[in-house]
């Protein structure tokens, strides 16, 4: 796997769920979750992805074009390079698509402000993974999941927390 293409397309993802949480009340949003979904799916299925093209499909879906060129800078000075080991981090990047998928459903629903808890809840895991150094799995999930003001199915918090807090270091 090109590391620095999923390195990028990690932080990608957390610029991703910030431009989403401040817009979750647009109609494009629900596309871009998707666009998250089924990267993440590629990247799981191939253990690889192409950065450039997540970029670009994102930024297909904004017509906007202050907002489009914000993003796109904000893409384009993602320049991590860090190495994070894949397999190490793979049962959080299923976390992530499993939470996206909550929130299509809760947009389905029309109920934006649980859509918004959902991504806010996953929005600086990426980010989390890639600055390995200072991280708490334990401390991560008690405050920006349980914590979340998002209200998760029990049974989906009872699954997820215990893989979520094997003893798998980011460093091996």
């Amino acid at each position: 796997m090109n590391s620095s293409d999923y390195d990028r397309f990690m932080m990608g993802m957390h610029v991703t769920f910030i431009f989403i949480r401040a817009n979750i009340e647009e109609l494009y949003c629900e596309k871009v979750i998707k666009i998250v979904i089924a990267n993440i799916q590629l990247l799981l299925m191939n253990n690889q992805i192409n950065y450039q093209c997540f970029c670009e499909e994102v930024l297909a879906e904004i017509h906007d074009i202050e907002t489009k060129q914000y993003l796109d800078k904000a893409f384009c000075s993602n320049e991590a390079s860090i190495g994070i080991k894949y397999e190490v981090v793979k049962l959080y990047i299923e976390f992530i698509k499993e939470s996206l998928v909550l929130a299509i459903e809760e947009l389905h629903m029309n109920n934006k402000p649980n859509a918004y808890h959902i991504v806010d809840a996953v929005h600086f895991l990426p980010q989390v993974l890639v600055e390995k150094d200072n991280w708490n799995k334990t401390s991560f999930w008690n405050t920006h999941i349980k914590g979340s003001e998002y209200k998760w199915d029990e049974q989906f918090l009872a699954k997820w927390e215990k893989q979520f807090l094997q003893p798998k270091s980011l460093k091996d």
